[in-house]
C-alpha cells in the first residue's frame, strides 16, 4: 500500500514526532516543516498529534529546541488546528477523561 492509499483509510492517525532525527544533524526548522506540511496535508487536523520522540531526539536535538520547532510551524495554524494538534486529538485517541 502506498503512503497517500494510507491516509485514505479512516483509522489512520499519526503522532508527529521524531523530526529532528529525520532533519539529521544539521536539521531545522526548514528542513523539518515538509514532513509536518506532508503529514497535514494528507491526514488533516483530525488525525494528527503532537509527539516528541525524547529521549530518541537526543542524538540531533533537545526535547526545548524540537518542541520549538514544531510549535513556530503550527503558529501558522488557526487557534483551533492547534488545540486539537497540540490537545484535543491525544484525548479524544488515548481516550482520557479530563473532567
Amino acid at each position: 500500500m502506498r503512503r497517500r492509499e494510507i491516509a485514505t483509510l479512516d483509522n489512520v492517525i499519526c503522532k508527529i514526532s521524531g523530526l529532528p532525527v529525520e532533519g539529521g544533524p544539521n536539521w531545522s526548522i526548514d528542513t523539518v516543516r515538509p514532513y509536518v506540511e506532508h503529514i497535514v496535508d494528507a491526514l488533516g487536523f483530525d488525525r494528527i498529534m503532537f509527539g516528541s520522540d525524547y529521549p530518541a531526539q537526543d542524538s540531533v536535538s533537545n526535547f526545548v529546541d524540537s518542541t520549538a520547532a514544531v510549535v513556530q510551524i503550527m503558529s501558522e495554524t488557526s487557534a483551533d488546528e492547534n488545540d486539537r494538534y497540540f490537545y484535543r486529538n491525544a484525548v479524544r485517541y488515548y481516550r482520557m477523561d479530563v473532567t
